[in-house]
């Protein structure tokens, strides 16, 4: 109610559960069929069948989050947070299905619970589905990183008597062109003489 805004970055984390990490830190409780309270992590993800919001620190709504993140992926499938990203932070074949199936039941129960859908919203399986966590729990808007840090730094007008810009990234791969560093600038340069 005050106006606040604040920018969250997500990316590069060892998580993917969804930000039911992050819920239970703000007072979210997710219980299994028999009404036993969950553990927050995402093996868990899979057994949650009721998701209870009545402790929720509230305040957190009087916030306007933006969340800056350098991907599109998807919340779960081929091209998901587990799929993309699962087998750098230690997804192993035996718990692949348990994970993306697991964001498959939070993403169902937040519809009941929430009515939003954070399956396919782009940026959604961000930091191992945080970024979907973060629509589903915080009420917050995805934008990109690159934009994000662009718009904060003035980039056009820092930009505006160039005539070359170098910029790097760890590897230029298949998620490059996805939203990473080197095609945001590419992007927002294409006016340099």
């Amino acid at each position: 109610k005050n106006g606040l805004i604040t920018t969250i970055g997500i990316g590069g984390s060892a998580t993917n559960d969804c930000g039911i990490g992050m819920a239970n830190a703000l007072g979210y409780k997710f219980f299994d069929s028999n009404g036993n309270e969950l553990e927050a992590i995402a093996e868990n993800m899979i057994k949650i069948a009721k998701i209870d919001d009545s402790n929720v620190y509230k305040k957190i709504f009087d916030v306007k989050i933006n969340v800056a993140c350098d991907v599109k992926n998807p919340l779960y499938g081929k091209d998901g947070a587990t799929a993309i990203y699962g087998r750098q932070k230690g997804v192993t074949e035996e718990s692949f299905d348990l994970l993306d199936n697991g964001l498959k039941n939070v993403a169902r129960l937040v519809k009941e619970k929430f009515n939003k859908e954070i399956d396919y919203i782009e940026g959604s399986g961000a930091a191992g589905g945080l970024g979907g966590g973060l629509i589903a729990f915080c009420k917050a808007e995805l934008k990109s990183g690159i934009d994000a840090v662009l718009d904060i730094v003035d980039f056009e007008n820092e930009i505006k008597d160039v005539s070359l810009i170098i910029t790097g990234e760890g590897a230029i791969d298949g998620q490059t062109k996805k939203g990473k560093v080197p095609v945001g600038i590419a992007k927002r340069s294409n006016n340099i003489p």
